[in-house]
């Protein structure tokens, strides 16, 4: 199969994006937007995806708008690893979720398969 990569535009005004990174194996959603992108964000998924069958959601950036929507996409059924910048850990603490990692502890990779490997990389400092 190899790697499915999925543009979801989630606020057509600034280009704004999410991506599903889809392999035979693995579901990756990257960085999913605001609260008041959920909508379109849900959109988006649903010929892809269930919410309940993304094995990762991948907070890279600082942006707080990445974060805010957490709580939803928790609340619709997702139950896979969320993986963050750390400077978003602490609004992730007051999540219920627990199953929470930073980028550094999984030293800034996250290997799924011998052939499917994400670098995340800081894009701010």
């Amino acid at each position: 199969m190899g790697i499915k990569i999925h543009s979801i535009e989630i606020e057509s005004a600034v280009k704004r994006k999410a991506y599903l990174l889809e392999s035979e194996d693995s579901k990756i959603l990257i960085d999913p937007g605001a609260k008041h992108h959920f909508d379109s964000l849900l959109n988006g998924l649903k010929p892809l995806v269930d919410i309940s069958n993304i094995d990762y959601i991948l907070l890279q950036s600082n942006d707080f708008l990445n974060i805010s929507a957490i709580d939803l996409l928790i609340e619709s059924g997702f139950k896979g690893m969320l993986i963050a910048n750390e400077s978003g850990m602490k609004y992730l603490k007051s999540s219920s979720f627990n199953n929470i990692k930073t980028i550094p502890e999984l030293d800034y990779q996250l290997i799924l398969n011998d052939e499917f490997y994400t670098y995340a990389i800081f894009t701010f400092s």
